[in-house]
């Protein structure tokens, strides 16, 4: 509980944050989007949300990949637009063009860079790693197994909605609460997901929830709700039992976010001490995971 590596009274605050910053988010593998973001070559996403720029994206070959989004010439972003398709990645600074492959394939005035070598400032390689339609990121030094395909899980389901909110209070806090949060469908509170995520569903739909931190006090809660592949059929999305589906979503989260606020606001006058179990045995646990240099 008072350990400066872990426990709960060092678990909240911007120390904490930096901390995490350093030794969580980079050495855990997250879940950055789902396989059907990605359903031909060259549609890419970029992702952010620890606060280093990836770019997702399918492959000419079909494979997906992920890397820095940082063009190798002076780091500007490769590509600016949150998702897309795109068979030629250029960077608008100079240039720089890199195929689906991450490889640098032209250079404006080449003869003006002296000993250039293509094939040595290809983009900057991250692991990638697809399971259950979820696609997980692990940045370069981390040596962490790949994750299993999630329970419960299935690739042949299709995103039919996304949906965030703010929460007024630290990702882990809102981490317990949504752990407590039983989910339609699933007849519990489904199953861990990477460091901060649980994911739930049946036969008729799938849904993951994942905190984020924004700053020190505030984080995102995010809802990826998935259903059986529609194939060339309208979404099914308007439907009435899944827009009642989704306000029940919407409704559980909000109420989840409020008792997260309102939890911290606690941690906030009467210290850790007043955190919930849920809380402590999160904090506890990234602790475990960032205890060590």
């Amino acid at each position: 509980m008072e350990s400066e590596s872990g426990g709960s009274a060092a678990a909240f605050g911007a120390e904490a944050s930096a901390r995490e910053n350093k030794l969580l988010w980079p050495r855990q593998w997250l879940v950055v989007g789902r396989e059907d973001e990605l359903p031909q070559p060259a549609h890419y996403f970029t992702w952010e949300r620890t606060g280093v720029p990836l770019l997702i994206l399918r492959g000419s070959d079909g494979e997906i990949r992920g890397f820095y989004n940082s063009c190798r010439h002076r780091g500007a972003p490769v590509v600016r637009e949150a998702r897309g398709r795109n068979r030629a990645l250029r960077c608008q600074y100079h240039s720089w063009t890199y195929d689906t492959l991450g490889r640098l394939v032209s250079v404006p005035d080449e003869r003006d860079f002296v000993d250039l070598r293509l094939e040595e400032r290809s983009l900057v390689p991250i692991r990638v790693h697809a399971a259950g339609g979820w696609v997980f990121a692990l940045e370069p030094g981390a040596d962490t197994a790949p994750p299993m395909s999630p329970p419960r899980q299935s690739d042949r389901f299709r995103t039919i909605r996304t949906m965030s909110l703010t929460a007024a209070c630290d990702w882990k806090v809102a981490a317990s609460r949504l752990a407590d949060l039983a989910l339609e469908g699933a007849g519990d509170e489904g199953d861990p997901i990477g460091p901060n995520g649980r994911v739930a569903g049946s036969d008729e739909f799938g849904v993951g929830l994942f905190t984020w931190p924004t700053s020190p006090t505030t984080c995102e809660i995010q809802a990826i709700v998935s259903a059986p592949d529609w194939g060339e059929e309208d979404s099914p999305a308007d439907a009435p039992e899944w827009q009642a589906r989704f306000g029940r979503l919407t409704r559980a989260v909000e109420r989840a976010a409020g008792t997260a606020s309102e939890e911290q606001a606690g941690i906030d006058l009467d210290g850790p001490q007043s955190a919930s179990a849920g809380t402590r045995a999160i904090c506890e646990a990234v602790g475990r995971l960032t205890d060590g240099s």
